[in-house]
């Protein structure tokens, strides 16, 4: 059932705004006032109850999904600078955040959606017909308070064109910790990382910053929240992959891969800071990879990330090398970028992980903290070796705040590289080179030569990679090989 709260007969005095998805400028009524704008309501108030998930072995829980069915008719066109806009007010009473889902949608040629909080602090959009699902659904991104203005600029001749419908609202009721809150919002925050998680950007993190521009916060059906990592792949050609845990529960029910919004740069600009923002985001996905065997899950993105969100695809290490330290980069409970190091061999386990109430026997990395640890939102967490390369993602642990000596349990890369249904190998090596790792890139630079990997670290491989590593004594034998035919052509010139 929806409800009409009242016309919106306030002016609220607009205020720079940040804008979420790239594609520039601004809605075309920003700067209007909202009188005589339609306001609809959830009719609930409070928060509403929820099974939040308190452990890695789930994806972490922040909001629920209100009916609130509105379609074209229940907002209100007119015409701005020679331009159609429709516009709406949804309202969830007492959100701390809010996002939408669309359905049915259709954006013509020259149409554009946004949606913003009414005091202008938070723009997401624009959304063009691109970020559409095949089903013809949309997932906005997450705006502060209890309340989303909608609004679709589309030129006078093709508004008739335009398709859209109000499927659900997502109630926020654990904020997460940006300068995106108002401050009324802000005091209400319950999203965030224990104490003795560290900050990207303090010290810990001071080599693993550019490894940090690969890594992303996720949420999930407008739910839920994991983390996620941005893959190179072996021809570097710019595929958006992307490495999450199975247990994120991307494709289940209610959760498709079309629903999974990013949230790029999430971290606060100095250690200890609290200015983190969400305002560089996408939407929609496509599913290629779910193994229960690594608990892995790896997606395509409908777009390359933004140019302007100089992001980073992240090396791999495919071939079953132990690491013998490295690091996580993380979002635990909804917050900005957390750093975990470690310093001692990680150990190569079989485990059993509970998700869904199914027990699923996992191969995993098992490794002990030297500095931070993890907590639920962290799951999908990318494990970086001392090569600076993912060798697997999160899929639990007993590591907190509580339990600074606790496991955590990282889904094995190299198990996933030829057991899954399709193989991850089928996508990140498209051209079945043999490689089985690949050195992190920048999104904005031209792909690099392909380059014979490091030898196996000490300690050799571990696990059903043994036997398969690639690289190592190989790629020495060659590079002598090479040398010396080098050398006997300088002989014959002489």
């Amino acid at each position: 059932m929806k409800w009409l709260a009242c016309l919106l007969c306030i002016t609220v005095l607009p205020v720079a705004a940040s804008t979420g998805v790239a594609g520039g400028g601004q809605p075309v009524a920003l700067r209007d006032v909202l009188d005589a704008v339609p306001v609809w309501s959830t009719g609930i108030a409070g928060r509403p109850d929820a099974a939040t998930s308190a452990s890695k072995t789930g994806p972490r829980q922040f909001a629920v999904s209100l009916p609130l069915p509105l379609t074209l008719t229940d907002g209100a066109w007119r015409t701005v600078a020679g331009m159609a806009v429709w516009r709406v007010v949804v309202k969830s009473p007492d959100a701390v955040q809010t996002s939408l889902q669309f359905a049915d949608v259709d954006l013509p040629s020259g149409a554009v959606l946004w949606v913003y909080d009414p005091r202008r602090e938070v723009v997401q959009g624009p959304y063009t017909r691109a970020d559409v699902a095949s089903g013809g659904d949309l997932w906005a991104a997450l705006v502060p308070g209890d309340t989303a203005v909608v609004e679709v600029d589309v030129p006078q001749a093709r508004a008739s064109d335009v398709r859209l419908r109000l499927a659900e609202v997502h109630h926020a009721f654990a904020a997460f910790w940006s300068n995106m809150q108002p401050d009324a919002v802000a005091a209400k925050a319950g999203g965030s990382a224990g104490g003795c998680e560290i900050d990207l950007t303090c010290p810990a993190g001071n080599t693993w910053r550019d490894d940090a521009r690969a890594v992303a916060m996720i949420s999930i059906g407008g739910n839920f929240q994991c983390t996620a990592t941005l893959l190179n792949d072996v021809p570097g050609d710019g595929t958006p992959y992307m490495l999450t845990a199975k247990h994120c529960g991307i494709g289940t029910a209610g959760n498709p891969a079309s629903s999974v919004t990013v949230y790029w740069n999430y971290q606060n600009s100095i250690c200890g800071g609290s200015d983190a923002s969400l305002a560089q985001s996408q939407t929609g996905a496509t599913l290629l990879v779910s193994g229960a065997q690594s608990d892995v899950t790896l997606i395509r993105l409908n777009q390359t990330p933004p140019a302007a969100f100089d992001v980073r695809f992240a090396g791999w290490d495919a071939r079953g090398v132990i690491p013998q330290d490295g690091a996580t980069v993380h979002h635990p409970q909804d917050d900005a970028a957390k750093i975990s190091l470690f310093s001692t061999p990680a150990q190569a386990q079989n485990i059993s992980l509970s998700s869904g109430g199914v027990n699923t026997s996992t191969a995993v990395w098992g490794v002990f903290w030297s500095q931070g640890v993890t907590e639920d939102g962290s799951s999908g967490a990318p494990l970086f070796d001392g090569n600076h390369r993912v060798v697997g993602q999160l899929s639990g642990g007993s590591s907190n705040c509580a339990n600074l000596a606790g496991e955590d349990f990282f889904g094995r890369l190299d198990v996933s590289w030829n057991t899954t249904t399709p193989p991850l190998a089928q996508f990140l090596d498209p051209d079945a080179s043999g490689r089985q790792f690949a050195d992190a890139r920048d999104a904005n630079a031209s792909p690099p030569p392909v380059q014979p990997g490091p030898p196996p670290a000490t300690g050799g491989t571990a696990g059903p990679s043994a036997g398969r590593s690639g690289g190592g004594a190989g790629d020495l034998l060659l590079l002598l090989g090479l040398a010396a035919v080098g050398l006997f052509r300088r002989l014959g010139k002489l």
